[in-house]
């Protein structure tokens, strides 16, 4: 599936077409979009054109004498009727239906707009902006995840071409985005996404007839093992920025929940402690959906000025959610079963060579040695046919819990694994109580 996204215009020359050239193919249409939005089609491949109208191009007096579209004579009356200039600002969305590209569009939206026009202040924030077009990108982008079969590709096309310079960037911030946040979630790449910029030669100013059209540039960007969020966003400081309303108090513990079970599970990857995956139950999260909703209901309260929030928060919660999901997926398809009880020698010896492929970058090396120093010295544990601490068998100075010796061992530290010889292997748990959980989780947490 191919998605073009274009910022949409209105200006007097609205109704005229261009020429663009596209492999050698002219093809007439008022915007490169819907021009590009042809050459797919005939080539029979599934193309949708997703048109994008900031608020302000409404407010235009340059086309009100223009007596071709209905849309002229709508923005025409906006000057002289002030209800419905207040009506407008209501509900934009409403007044951008009888645009006349929308016949060439499947979609259309409507964002922010910064700046003052005709006397009229649009008051909001260019991380803002970007937040309305990630959330329609990421919308689309999940619909397809539901239904794409093996042989299915998403392909974003961002057309730059229009040069309306503040929504222009807000597009390509919101497709870089995009990117980070569906790499989180696609560690074995086994979901095919490619995002192109579109642009075409220079029109405004220029004296040729014909238009060539590109789409070979690709916005690519590497994603590495690092968390969007740091400790002090935890224990609700965070969940409480995006749900604090009086009648979103559960959304508000889910919230704090997921990314508490994020900060665990995201650490045992970067600190390679798999131990813990058989010891906690980590569940799918249904919060992403909830979490675009929470954005639409923002983005609908306030045409004139944005709703006093902090975007930053929001995209942190967007990854978060991408990155739990993510690493939830490939572990579970590699065979982890989180929160079995215990985990043999052998599967751990496979689960570390695992964790190799699908993070190359990944420190691998003390969970190694620890797992090495185990095979090594299996003797050691040939009458152990009951659940014993390991303590008992692997020296140290220490009785007590060491965070530093958790994180050193790859999570066997000594005082709190216990082991048993079963089915010929050698078979480890953690010590089953809240204290030794508490304590695994505020070390996971402090080494996020």
């Amino acid at each position: 599936m191919k998605y073009i996204y274009q910022i949409g215009r209105i200006d007097k020359n609205i109704l005229e077409n261009k020429k663009f050239r596209i492999d050698n193919e002219i093809f007439e249409a008022p915007l490169s979009g819907i021009a590009l939005k042809e050459y797919f089609k005939n080539k029979k491949q599934d193309v949708k054109l997703v048109l994008i109208y900031p608020i302000s191009l409404a407010i235009n007096k340059t086309v009100t004498d223009q007596k071709l579209n209905p849309l002229c004579d709508k923005i025409a009356e906006l000057f002289h009727d002030k209800t419905k200039l207040n009506n407008f600002i209501k509900y934009p969305c409403k007044f951008f239906k009888c645009h006349p590209h929308n016949k060439y569009a499947d979609y259309f939206f409507v964002v922010h707009s910064i700046g003052e026009y005709e006397g009229i202040n649009f008051k909001t924030d260019f991380s803002f902006i970007v937040l309305e077009i990630f959330c329609d990108i990421i919308k689309r982008y999940i619909k397809w995840e539901k239904i794409q079969n093996k042989d299915s590709n998403f392909e974003l096309y961002i057309d730059i071409s229009t040069g309306l310079n503040i929504y222009i960037t807000s597009l390509i911030e919101a497709a870089r985005y995009f990117v980070v946040f569906q790499k989180l979630r696609n560690w074995d790449n086994t979901k095919k996404v490619t995002v192109k910029i579109v642009f075409s030669d220079p029109i405004i100013g220029s004296s040729s007839q014909v238009y060539n059209l590109y789409f070979d540039y690709q916005l690519d960007v590497k994603v590495f093992l690092v968390s969007p969020i740091k400790k002090e966003d935890l224990d609700f400081k965070l969940a409480r920025q995006i749900f604090a309303g009086e009648d979103e108090k559960e959304l508000k513990q889910k919230l704090n929940k997921l990314l508490e079970d994020f900060a665990i599970l995201f650490s045992s990857v970067k600190n390679t402690t798999p131990l813990i995956w058989f010891t906690f139950k980590f569940e799918n999260s249904t919060l992403l959906n909830e979490l675009i909703k929470k954005c639409y209901k923002i983005f609908l309260s306030n045409w004139q000025s944005s709703y006093s929030i902090d975007v930053s928060c929001f995209l942190k919660a967007f990854l978060c959610i991408s990155f739990y999901e993510g690493l939830l997926r490939v572990l579970k398809k590699k065979g982890i079963e989180f929160g079995r009880g215990e985990v043999s020698l052998e599967d751990l010896k496979n689960i570390k060579s695992k964790l190799k492929e699908i993070f190359p970058d990944l420190k691998i090396e003390l969970l190694g040695n620890e797992l090495a120093n185990l095979e090594r010295n299996r003797n050691c544990f040939s009458n152990c046919s009951s659940w014993t601490l390991l303590k008992n068998f692997v020296g140290g100075e220490s009785q007590e819990f060491q965070p530093r010796n958790f994180i050193a061992h790859g999570g066997f530290e000594r005082n709190i694994v216990e082991v048993k010889i079963e089915n010929n292997d050698l078979n480890f748990r953690y010590v089953d109580s809240k204290d030794v959980l508490d304590k695994i989780k505020s070390t996971l947490i402090n080494n996020l």
